[in-house]
Order: C-alpha cells, then structure tokens, then sequence
C-alpha cells in the first residue's frame, strides 16, 4: 500500500465533524505486506491494526489525529515462532540543544524518527530520519532537531516494524542525581 491518503478532510483542513471511520487499514493473518508513504489520519480505532501477522513493514507513513494507537500489534506469536522477540524502539534521550537523539531496539534494527507534533497518542506525523541499532541494541542520531517531540519505529530483521515509541520512564534504570 503506497502513496496513499486514508482519511477524510475538507478544504479547511478539519476532519469531518460526523466521521466514524473504523480502522485505517486492518490486517489479519498476513504474512507480508508493505505499507509506504501514506497519510493515515482521523481514524477511531487507529491507522494500523496488526492481528497475528508476521512481516509487515510500515515505513515513511504519516499518521495523525487517530483515536487510539496509530499503529496497534495484536497476537504476535500467532505466526511468528515463540524464540522471534516483537519489535520495539525506545528513545532514552532527547536533547534538542546537543542535537541528539538516542534509544535502544533489538540489534541491528532499522529505526525511523519521526516528530509528532504535539498530537496526544504519540503519533509519527513527520518523518525526518532513518537510523541503524547496534549489536547491543544502541542507536543515536546526532543531527539539528526542529523539535523535541520525536517518536521512533524500529524495522527488525523480518521487515516487522513495531508500535510508535511511547513516553513512558523505565523506573528500573532510572537515576536521580
């Protein structure tokens, strides 16, 4: 699925006041799909919902103003082997002064940033870059930042591209000086 706008808006740029779309797209049971430079937007029950699929690659997409999570994974082990961890991209640090970005993901993930624009379920409205993790599952990015409301997706190694990044702080590591 490329190229693609999913989601009602009239010429003043406001969704449609009565709107009650279900899903942006919804795949169940599908064992790869590419899903490319879309704008997904207003949807109730969010832009992407993944149930029990097992390669489905969401890259460069620019989702906004859903109701609930822009992009939802449901039964993950329905097709992936129970060994095959789910994708995930955490951001540990955003310092917009030192121009830095940096988080943590499965090794040798492929990580999108995105800036959300202040939109309130954590959405990549934006794309801005494409980063690499590391072995130890480390990834930074180090460019001039427009904003400091960045989220990430990480793309593991079966082209499976994880849930947006959401702003929530591991107590476990948490250090207060």
């Amino acid at each position: 699925i490329f190229d693609n706008i999913l989601g009602y808006e009239d010429r003043s740029g406001s969704p449609p006041r009565d709107g009650s779309y279900g899903a942006g797209i919804y795949l169940i049971r599908t064992y790869q799909s590419r899903i490319r430079n879309n704008i997904i937007r207003y949807w109730r029950s969010g832009a992407i919902v993944m149930d029990g699929n097992y390669s489905i690659n969401f890259s460069k997409n620019s989702t906004y103003c859903n109701v609930k999570r822009a992009i939802q994974i449901e039964n993950w082990h329905l097709l992936s082997p129970p060994q095959r961890k789910q994708p995930y991209a955490y951001i540990n640090r955003i310092d917009p002064f030192r121009n830095l970005v940096s988080g943590t993901s499965l090794p040798d993930n492929t990580i999108e940033l995105f800036y959300s624009e202040s939109c309130p379920t954590c959405e990549g409205r934006t794309w801005f870059a494409t980063v690499q993790s590391d072995a130890e599952e480390n990834w930074t990015y180090n460019r001039p930042l427009r904003s400091d409301s960045v989220i990430a997706t990480a793309t593991e190694i079966f082209f499976s591209t994880s849930e947006y990044s959401m702003p929530k702080i591991d107590r476990a590591s948490a250090v207060i000086s």
